[in-house]
């Protein structure tokens, strides 16, 4: 089954692609010095989602981490290398996801959190860039992805941050391997051997390379699966929504 890589607390939720992933899986520990950008959303208190600071009060997230759930009952953790301690917690002032997110198909799969404050960056708390509209990444380029989420598909959740290394995967191939259901507002990644990947509760968090956020986790097939890359929204492909919607926030907030 595929599975959004997210996992609503307190509420039945069946996903039929990834559920937002636990844990990153054949990774390693990092301090949140080395991905300060990285957040931890947090539903009624419990981390459920991932997130990238993208402005001084914006996280770029996946949309399945937002659908059906009200901004009262979120909030941001910034600046902690644990998932349940440290850093800064900040109540959200507003949400939106992309308006032609496909759940059934996981299209589109990009949301914007405001933040009830304005950040200060440091050592710990920092933007990370983003790519060109509509600019390409070549297959076999090796990214990052990070999160506090499943160790193992179904197992338990990370208690600090956790990164591993894998490569992009060949649109053609990827789309392929999961029939045709990956289109070009998604990109892929990961190792054809499996044993590295995001899983459940990694969701809306950032894969990175070369300086840039590339993608979101969005969902795949279980967790680390051979022949199964993770599949990732492509942050290049929605440049432009991004800065539209961060300016139409800009402009009704001075009405």
């Amino acid at each position: 089954m595929l599975y959004p890589l997210v996992v609503l607390i307190g509420a039945a939720s069946a996903w039929s692609l990834y559920s937002p992933t636990d844990r990153i899986i054949g990774g390693y520990s990092v301090e949140i010095e080395q991905r300060p950008f990285q957040v931890s959303i947090l539903l009624y208190g419990e981390h459920f989602c991932g997130g990238s600071i993208i402005r001084n009060n914006v996280i770029l997230t996946a949309a399945h981490c937002l659908v059906g759930v009200s901004k009262d009952y979120l909030k941001v953790r910034i600046g902690s290398t644990d998932r349940t301690s440290g850093g800064k917690l900040i109540a959200v002032r507003k949400t939106l996801y992309n308006e032609n997110y496909d759940d059934a198909t996981s299209g589109s799969d990009i949301g914007l959190i405001w933040l009830d404050e304005i950040l200060e960056f440091n050592d710990k708390v920092g933007m990370i860039s983003l790519p060109l509209q509509d600019e390409t990444f070549a297959a076999g380029l090796i990214t990052t992805v990070s999160g506090w989420g499943l160790l193992a598909f179904e197992g338990d959740l990370a208690d600090t941050l956790q990164e591993v290394q894998i490569p992009l995967v060949d649109h053609e191939v990827c789309s392929r391997e999961y029939r045709g259901l990956v289109n070009q507002d998604m990109i892929c990644a990961g190792d054809d051997e499996g044993g590295k990947d995001a899983c459940q509760m990694d969701s809306g968090g950032p894969l990175t390379a070369v300086n840039k956020q590339i993608g979101i986790v969005s969902f795949g097939y279980e967790c680390a699966v051979p022949h199964y890359p993770g599949v990732y929204t492509n942050v290049a492909h929605f440049r432009e929504w991004i800065e539209n919607k961060i300016l139409e926030d800009q402009i009704s907030s001075r009405v």
